[in-house]
This record gives structure tokens, C-alpha cells and sequence, in this order.
């Protein structure tokens, strides 16, 4: 006869796991959406040739150098989020809104425009030399995703016996622990009542609630040579604050499953953080009316803390339980990938079209931690991430005061293998200006869509919802030049 031991919780509770991040983290931090100002997101953020936009230190610092003057601008934006799911042929959906400044800058002169305002004598082809400050959202995190459906070939206690039979120890095993894992000492595994159950009926639920940004701050330079050459370099901050809750539950449907109930496992995350980078630029105007660009970011060197924590209730034929963790504090470093972006725009007299075109390796991203090697995390992101083409295209009509705008962005999905999770982003965006004086005012729309597969446990791949997420922000510029 097997003898069958339940795990005592006190004694696994002191066993030492580390939480670790892994690729989705790195990805989080390492992509940029932009929002920006309202002239510069309705035209796709387009702007790596144009310049002359707040925007453009954060993407190609050499526009700095395209101003006559002084800036200052802020724009305010909101941003309404739904998420559709689909999971076991059942469809949700649920959505978040949120109100953020998405940009802010100050633009200013070191060196007067003007050739009237030249000291005599001064044949210098220097025509400015500019500074700016700005701060761009690169970033949105806000997003609620619901789905449920009915499963009766696994459950997430499968994955988590799997995971423990193969020597990874994992959060969630370690709270489950004390009423819902057991161990054979004969075979030498664990197992469940649910895992030990083929005629499994569960009604599956799964809720994420997340929120934060990605911003930047940027101090730039730029300069004007003879209006044929615009070069700039921005340094740059970057903010990180991102808080996620989640929560996972199964209930059999129908008393199907043998001394189980239910489970629901909650978990607490909030990261914050900070990181520094450096982007330079050129842009070359070889006749009036084309204008090329090249910019280079450096990779962002992050330093991060995560806060983390767990919650387990469970109900069994042997009564309630409800297991609290300790609180997780983890500092880790982050490097995300170097950047390239190739710009075109062509001027006219009445508006431009514009196309900027970046490379971003995502499998260059590296963790890096002082109690944790992150080598099993770093391979995984070698191997789950590749180089990815974005494309924005964005195009200006000016009306005399009014000014029409429009634009589309594509991001490309940094996953090697699309058939597991295909990421792309695409966005299509339009917008309008008023210039009065010096005084201006702009309005954005940007419509952006993604598609992903969610995984609520990985050990089954057929067990994944799909998730398409609809985000829809509306931008406001207020900004004078003097």
C-alpha cells in the first residue's frame, strides 16, 4: 500500500526560492509605443527627419536643431483601454481609462537665428545653437484583462506538479503546499486530487489589472549648419513605474473531482526604477524639399526593485484555507537593446509626408541581479526574442491656421516563434492644429490595436486565451513660441 504524505507548510515555508523576473519583464521595459505630443502621435511619430517637435529629443535629437526660437508646450491626454478575450470558446471583455500628462517641453536658443542678430564680422555657418528639456510618455501600462471558461482536460495544479516533479520550485507550490499537493513516497512525485483526476470539470477565471508608464526625461542639444545639416544628442532618464494584480481560480463546475472545491491564487506585483541612456542624431537636407535622417540610441541601463507578494485560498472536503506570503524584495538590473531609426520626409509648400524606419534587437536585452545569476532568464530571452523592423508614416496639410494630420505606426512582434505569440502593434492615428500668432493648440486620436495569446499556465499549450487589446488615447497640445 503507497503511503501518501501531506507536505507540511511551516517546514516548505522557510524553504529559500528566488523570485526571479523573466523575459516578459525585460520585454516590458525595453519597448517603446510612443504618445508624446498631439502633432507628433497623429502623424505616427514620424518625426525622425522632420524635427522642429518636442517629441523628436526622444527619437532623433538632430530636429533640435531645426527650432528659431523658443518653445513651450504640455500636453494632457486620456486613454480608454478595452481588452477582448477568448478562452475555451468563451468571450470577455473588460477595460480601463486613465488621465496622464504625455509631454511636456521648453525649447530654447543658446545662439540667435537670426543673421540680423549676428555680431559683425561673424561669417560663422553656425545658424543656432538649441537646447531643450522635455519629458515624452514611451510607454502606457494600463490594461484590464478578464476571461473564464470551462476546462476538462487540465488545471494549473498540472503545471505546478509538473514543475515540482522536475525540480523547479515555484511560488505557487510552495503555498499549495499545505492542503492541495501531496506526495507519493513509492513513486517519489507529487501529485493532486485534481492532477489524480481524469474526468475533471473546472470552471477557470483569470483577472489581470495593470498600470504605470514608461516616461522620459530628456536634456538635449542641437545645432543648425548652414540649414543643410542638423545634428543633436539627448540624455536621457527613464522612469519606471509599473503595478500589476492578478488573480487565478478554479472551481469544480459539478463536483467532479474527488475531497476539491476550489482555489483562487492571487499575486501582487510593483516595480520602480529608473535608467539612463544617450540617443545622437543627424539630419541632412541635400535640396530644400527632402530631408534624411539617422539617429542611434544607446542601450537604457535600468535599475529596478520589485515588491511581491502572494495570496492562496483554497476549499476542501477538509475545510478553508487562506495563506498569505511574506512580502519578496528584489533589486535587479536591466539592460535594454540599442536602437536604430533611418528617417525620410518630404517638405512641400502646403505640408510634408514623413516615414521613419527603426531596428531593435529585443534578444540583446540582459538581466542582471546580485543574489540571482538570471542565466536561465538572459538564455530564454536569447532564444524567445529576434531583431524586429517598426514603420511609422505620418503626412501634414496646412490650411493656412489649420493644419490636418494623419498617421500609421507598425511595431513588429519581437517573438521568435509568431505561432506561439504573435505581438504585433499597429496604430492609426489623425489629428488637427490651429496656429494663431504665436499660440497654437493640437488635437490627437490614435487608435492602436495588439493581439496576444495568454497563457494562465504554460505546461499545455492548447490552454491559452486570446487577447486583442483596443487602445484609444485623445491628446491635447497647449504651446506658445516667443
Amino acid at each position: 500500500m503507497k503511503k501518501i504524505i501531506l507536505i507540511n507548510f511551516l517546514f516548505f515555508a522557510s524553504f529559500l526560492i528566488v523570485f526571479a523576473q523573466d523575459q516578459k519583464d525585460a520585454l516590458r521595459y525595453s519597448q517603446a509605443f510612443y504618445s508624446g505630443n498631439s502633432r507628433s502621435a497623429s502623424i505616427g511619430n514620424a518625426i525622425g527627419s522632420l524635427g522642429g517637435n518636442s517629441m523628436s529629443l526622444s527619437i532623433n535629437p538632430a530636429g533640435l536643431g531645426v527650432y528659431k526660437g523658443y518653445e513651450l508646450s504640455i500636453s494632457p491626454g486620456f486613454y480608454f483601454n478595452n481588452t477582448d478575450a477568448n478562452y475555451l470558446n468563451n468571450k470577455s471583455s473588460d477595460n480601463d481609462y486613465s488621465l496622464k500628462i504625455s509631454n511636456f517641453g521648453f525649447i530654447g536658443s543658446f545662439y540667435p537665428y537670426d543673421y540680423e542678430y549676428k555680431a559683425e564680422g561673424d561669417n560663422s555657418e553656425w545658424e543656432s545653437i538649441n537646447f531643450g528639456f522635455a519629458y515624452n510618455t514611451l510607454n502606457n501600462f494600463n490594461k484590464n484583462v478578464l476571461f473564464e471558461g470551462i476546462n476538462n482536460s487540465s488545471s494549473k495544479l498540472d503545471d505546478i506538479i509538473y514543475s515540482e516533479n522536475s525540480g523547479v520550485k515555484t511560488h505557487f507550490g510552495n503555498l499549495a503546499y499545505e492542503n492541495l499537493m501531496f506526495y507519493d513516497t513509492i513513486k517519489n512525485e507529487y501529485w493532486t486530487d485534481v492532477s489524480d483526476d481524469k474526468d475533471i470539470n473546472l470552471l477557470q477565471k483569470s483577472s489581470n489589472a495593470s498600470s504605470g508608464s514608461l516616461g522620459e526625461y530628456v536634456l538635449s542639444i542641437g545645432a543648425n549648419y548652414n540649414h543643410k545639416i542638423y545634428i543633436g544628442a539627448s540624455f536621457g532618464i527613464q522612469k519606471v513605474y509599473y503595478k500589476e494584480y492578478s488573480e487565478y481560480s478554479e472551481e469544480d463546475f459539478n463536483d467532479s473531482t474527488e475531497n476539491f472545491n476550489s482555489f483562487k491564487y492571487s499575486q501582487n506585483l510593483t516595480t520602480k526604477g529608473s535608467g539612463t541612456n544617450f540617443k545622437f542624431g543627424i539630419i541632412i537636407r541635400p535640396i530644400d524639399m527632402v530631408r534624411i535622417g539617422l539617429a542611434m540610441h544607446t542601450p537604457t541601463w535600468l535599475k529596478l526593485e520589485d515588491e511581491y507578494d502572494e495570496n492562496l485560498q483554497t476549499s476542501t472536503t477538509d475545510g478553508n484555507f487562506d495563506i498569505y506570503s511574506d512580502k519578496f524584495y528584489e533589486d535587479y538590473e536591466l539592460t535594454t537593446p540599442a536602437k536604430f531609426i533611418g528617417s525620410l520626409s518630404l517638405v512641400f509648400k502646403r505640408g510634408f509626408l514623413s516615414m521613419d524606419y527603426e531596428i531593435i534587437d529585443y534578444s540583446f536585452a540582459r538581466l542582471r541581479g546580485d543574489n540571482y545569476s538570471y542565466n536561465d532568464e538572459n538564455k530564454n530571452i536569447t532564444n524567445d526574442y529576434k531583431t524586429v523592423s517598426n514603420l511609422r508614416i505620418g503626412g501634414e496639410l496646412n490650411l493656412d491656421i489649420i493644419y490636418l494630420r494623419a498617421g500609421y505606426s507598425y511595431y513588429g512582434s519581437p517573438y521568435e516563434n509568431s505561432d506561439f505569440d504573435n505581438n504585433e502593434y499597429i496604430s492609426i492615428s489623425g489629428g488637427m492644429g490651429v496656429r494663431v500668432d504665436n499660440v497654437f493648440i493640437d488635437f490627437a486620436y490614435i487608435n492602436s490595436t495588439q493581439k496576444a495569446n495568454y497563457y494562465p499556465y504554460k505546461s499545455f499549450e492548447n490552454t491559452f486565451a486570446k487577447l486583442e487589446n483596443n487602445n484609444n488615447q485623445m491628446l491635447i497640445t497647449l504651446g506658445m513660441k516667443f
